[in-house]
């Protein structure tokens, strides 16, 4: 006779409320082109009021606006941004395709 597996109690989280994510996997987004034009998105991170953060090639502009303000307020501040950079940066752009049109624009003018 074979004997079943007995069934162990399912895991409380450690924080009521919040999922259980042990044994779980965090996988990062690919970052081939934020490491090629690192020096780019360094300076508009700068632009942005960060001085550091975690990019990778689905990081959205916006990412870094306040979520709070009204849309009014995130498209005055994508204006000003776009005005600094001198090429476009539209609602939803990456920051790796913003950081693509300042390289090219910078190489353009030598």
């Amino acid at each position: 006779m074979v004997e079943k597996r007995r069934e162990h109690p399912k895991r409380r989280s450690q924080h009521p409320g919040f999922p259980d994510f042990r044994g779980k996997k965090f996988i990062l987004a690919s970052q081939i082109n934020v490491k090629r034009l690192q020096p780019y998105i360094d300076r508009i991170l700068e632009l942005l009021g960060f001085s550091d953060a975690l990019v990778t090639d689905k990081t959205y502009v916006t990412d870094f606006l306040f979520w709070k303000d009204p849309k009014e307020i995130k498209e005055q501040q994508l204006q000003a941004l776009a005005e600094q950079l001198g090429v476009a940066v539209g609602w939803d752009d990456y920051l790796y395709e913003v950081a693509d049109r300042l390289r090219v624009k910078e190489e353009a003018n030598g």
